[in-house]
C-alpha cells in the first residue's frame, strides 16, 4: 500500500479536479488530502513553521510516502516538511504539480525554485505547453524529471442532452430566446473578460438577439458590469456570479468563449466541450493543445477584439448542424483525452514509479 498525501493552497469544497484525483485504487494506494488554508485556518505565508509543522506532523503520522503538493506554495511547504520527517532513506518523496504558464516569472521564484525543485521527485504539468514552459524558464532541470499529464474530469454531470428551456430559465435575462454566449471564468484582469465584452458589443450591434452569460467570481466584477453598462449592454450581459451548477449555465448557452491571456489546461473549457458546446477560444498555452485536429469551433488572438468578434459572428451564422457537428466534435475530444479515468491511470503509474525509485534498495 502506497501512501499518498494531496497537499493543496487552500480548502476548496468539491474541487472536481482533485475529487477525481482522490480516486485511485483502493486496493494499492491509501489518498488523504489537506488544505494549507481554510476559512479557520486564513491564508498565510508559506515560510509558517507552523504550517510545516502541520504536514510533517501527518506526514510521520500517517506514514506518508508520497506528497503530493498542488502549485508553488504548496510544494516549498512540502519539500521542507518532508525533509525533517523520517530519517535518511525513509523520507517521503514530493511530487509537485504545475497547473499554469510562468512558474519562474520572477527573480525570487527562479532563485527559490533552483533550491525547491531540486528535491522534488517529479514536476507534473497538466498539459505539453506547461512542461515547456517549466523546462524553457529552469533549464537546470532534468527534463525526464518533468511529466505531462493532462487534467480529466468525470463528465457524467454534464449531459448534452440537458433541456435548454429549463436551462435559460435560471439566467436572468427577460428575453429568453436568441443566440447565447456564455464565459466561465474567474473575473480577473489575466481572464481578458474585458476584450471579450469589447468583442461582444460589436456582435450586439449586429444581431439584436444575442445574449452573453457570464458565470464567476472576481476583483474586476464590478469594473466588468460598469464596462457593460457604459457600453450599452446591461440588458444583453448577465453576470450570473459562482454558481454551483455550472452543467445547467453551459446548456443555457450556444456557444463557449474562452479569452484567457495564460493558460495551462483550463477546467472550464473541458466542461463546455463535455456539454457539447462549439468554442471559441485563445489560441494560447494549452488550450491548442486541446484542440488538436479536431473541428470544434476556433482559436483566436485574445488580444484582438475584432477576430474575436469574427469568430463569434462565424459562429451565430453557421448553421444548426454545423454548430451540432462542431459540439459533438468537443464532447468527443473531452470524453476520449481529458477524461478523468486516463488521468487517474497515470497518476497511479507515476506514484508507483516514484515509490520505487524512492524506497527499493
Amino acid at each position: 500500500m502506497i501512501n499518498i498525501l494531496l497537499i493543496l493552497a487552500r480548502h476548496v469544497d468539491g474541487h472536481p479536479l482533485l475529487y477525481e484525483q482522490t480516486k485511485l485504487d483502493r486496493s494499492r494506494f491509501r489518498v488523504l488530502t489537506h488544505a494549507l488554508s481554510s476559512a479557520e485556518r486564513p491564508k498565510s505565508r508559506w515560510f509558517n513553521p507552523t504550517t510545516i509543522a502541520g504536514v510533517k506532523r501527518i506526514i510521520v503520522n500517517e506514514g506518508i510516502d508520497i506528497v503530493h503538493a498542488h502549485l508553488y506554495k504548496p510544494t516549498l511547504t512540502s519539500v521542507i516538511a518532508a525533509r525533517g520527517a523520517g530519517r535518511p532513506g525513509r523520507r517521503p518523496a514530493v511530487i509537485s504539480t504545475i497547473h499554469g504558464l510562468g512558474s519562474a516569472r520572477t527573480s525570487m521564484r527562479r532563485l527559490t525554485n533552483r533550491y525547491f525543485l531540486r528535491r522534488v521527485a517529479r514536476l507534473v504539468a497538466v498539459c505539453d505547453a506547461v512542461r515547456d514552459d517549466i523546462l524553457q524558464a529552469n533549464p537546470w532541470l532534468d527534463p525526464e524529471r518533468v511529466v505531462a499529464i493532462p487534467n480529466g474530469l468525470d463528465y457524467d454531470r454534464f449531459p448534452a442532452d440537458m433541456d435548454i428551456g429549463a436551462a435559460r430559465a435560471t439566467i436572468p435575462f427577460a428575453q429568453k430566446e436568441g443566440f447565447w454566449f456564455g464565459a466561465v471564468t474567474r473575473l480577473q484582469r489575466g481572464k481578458n473578460v474585458h476584450t471579450l465584452l469589447d468583442a461582444f458589443r460589436t456582435v450586439a450591434a449586429a444581431f439584436g438577439d444575442a445574449r452573453l452569460v457570464v458565470a464567476g467570481t472576481g476583483p474586476e466584477r464590478d469594473r466588468l458590469e460598469a464596462m457593460a453598462q457604459s457600453a450599452g449592454l446591461k440588458d444583453r450581459v448577465a453576470f450570473v456570479g459562482f454558481r454551483k451548477d455550472i452543467p445547467v449555465v453551459l446548456r443555457a448557452v450556444d456557444c463557449f468563449v474562452h479569452t484567457s491571456l495564460r493558460e495551462g489546461l483550463p477546467l472550464a473549457l473541458l466542461e463546455a466541450m463535455a456539454s457539447g458546446l462549439p468554442v471559441v477560444a485563445s489560441a494560447r498555452g494549452g488550450i491548442v493543445e486541446v484542440f488538436g485536429r479536431i473541428q470544434m469551433g476556433a482559436m483566436v488572438d485574445p488580444e484582438d477584439p475584432a477576430a474575436i468578434a469574427a469568430a463569434m459572428t462565424n459562429m451565430i451564422n453557421r448553421s444548426d448542424a454545423d454548430r451540432h457537428a462542431l459540439g459533438k466534435g468537443a464532447r468527443q475530444r473531452a470524453l476520449g483525452d481529458f477524461g478523468a479515468r486516463k488521468m487517474v491511470e497515470s497518476l497511479e503509474e507515476l506514484y508507483e514509479l516514484v515509490f520505487r525509485e524512492t524506497f527499493s534498495p
